[in-house]
């Protein structure tokens, strides 16, 4: 049996703004957001990964030692990607 990825666990100081972004990059839904502030999402389809995000005091300051690749889809070019999650970020979860 082969072992799959549960969950990506990102920290995060401000985790609403980060779930905002990831939500509106790939699509993914909040699944739960709980009293300690921790923030899931999940696909809409079901078709790949959680996404937990995890707050944390400090700053960051070495490399990340993650990053996730993405390609457009759906017939949009990259340049056009680039440019929708440059774009500034809607309102709400």
């Amino acid at each position: 049996m082969a072992t799959v990825i549960s969950s990506i666990a990102l920290d995060a100081l401000d985790p609403p703004l980060l779930a905002r972004f990831w939500t509106q990059a790939l699509g993914y839904r909040v699944l739960e957001s709980n009293d300690a502030d921790v923030i899931s999402l999940a696909p809409a389809d079901g078709s790949g990964p959680d996404i937990d995000i995890i707050p944390v005091p400090e700053h960051k300051s070495l490399k990340n030692r993650l990053h996730l690749d993405l390609r457009a889809a759906g017939g949009s070019t990259q340049e056009q990607e680039v440019e929708r999650l440059e774009a500034p970020l809607t309102d709400g979860l």
